[in-house]
């Protein structure tokens, strides 16, 4: 983090986890968002200070054999105090900015 605030990154394009439901039906949602997109950035977001940085891990977790995939993941960063429309105004309004990354991934067998 270059700048001088606060900022909150994120990924976007995934779909949140029910880390805590067991349920079957949460199980086929599960199933089937890993057949959309088998790539998952951890952490999902942080928060940056000034002069910081931080490390995200793209997983790969295909379910199918003998397949190809991409995909483009998007990283979205904002400054923090962007998020409450009492402290923005226009002379002090900062635009989010986004950043792409190219994810390739093969199963053989």
């Amino acid at each position: 983090n270059d700048c001088k605030q606060k900022l909150v990154v994120f990924w976007g394009g995934q779909e949140p986890a029910a880390v805590n439901d067991t349920s079957v039906d949460a199980e086929a949602k599960r199933a089937a968002a890993a057949d959309r997109n088998p790539f998952f950035a951890f952490p999902e977001s942080c928060d940056l200070r000034p002069g910081q940085s931080a490390e995200f891990r793209i997983t790969f977790r295909p379910t199918k054999d003998k397949q190809h995939y991409a995909r483009q993941l998007e990283c979205f960063a904002y400054v923090k105090s962007m998020r409450s429309f009492r402290q923005v105004t226009e002379d002090n309004f900062t635009p989010p900015w986004t950043s792409t990354v190219w994810a390739f991934g093969h199963t053989h067998g």
